[in-house]
């Protein structure tokens, strides 16, 4: 049985051989996460779906993470829901073989390992960097400030370059 206390996972049946794979299917819960400046707020527990296997070249964790999401759109600036699943995938080392060049490292620590920090760093880089209610959103009017995903405006949208507004005036 799988020993999960926090986000802390005994391997110790893994390391001596008694096993050589711990399942996990468990649930994190995480309420919210700043994300570049944003307060980035989960509905529910994150679900951990994957496992952790030992091999000849050493201890490997393969992890999905699903979550729900509420975010503020950057065209729009209208609040919606989303859902996404990040990868969490590579070796546990112990601290002392610190060579890696990854920029998310699990350390496997008296037998045990922690999977918060990690977690976390993962969802943080799995981010988009422009965050959209949907593809095709049009956002706002930049004269009236009207949601078009809604509503039209009359506002006149053709920009004059203002170097020649004087030969639009002369048009006028």
């Amino acid at each position: 049985m799988l020993e999960v206390n926090n986000m802390i996972i005994n391997l110790s049946k893994l390391l001596d051989g008694s096993e050589n794979i711990v399942k996990i299917d468990d649930v994190f819960d995480l309420s919210y996460l700043n994300i570049r400046g944003k307060r980035v707020e989960f509905h529910k527990p994150l679900a951990l779906n994957g496992g952790i296997y030992k091999t000849d070249d050493g201890i490997f964790i393969n992890l999905d993470i699903s979550y729900e999401y509420t975010d503020v759109c950057d065209r729009c600036l209208e609040e919606f829901t989303n859902k996404q699943t990040s990868v969490l995938s590579g070796k546990i080392i112990e601290k002392a073989e610190d060579d890696s060049k990854e920029e998310i490292t699990i350390y496997l620590d008296k037998g045990k390992i922690d999977l918060e920090k990690a977690i976390k760093k993962v969802i943080v880089l799995d981010f988009p960097m422009k965050s959209l209610c949907n593809s095709d959103c049009k956002g706002l009017c930049p004269k009236c400030g009207i949601n078009l995903n809604g509503e039209q405006c009359e506002c006149d949208t053709t920009d004059v370059d203002p170097r020649l507004e004087k030969l639009k005036e002369l048009l006028d």
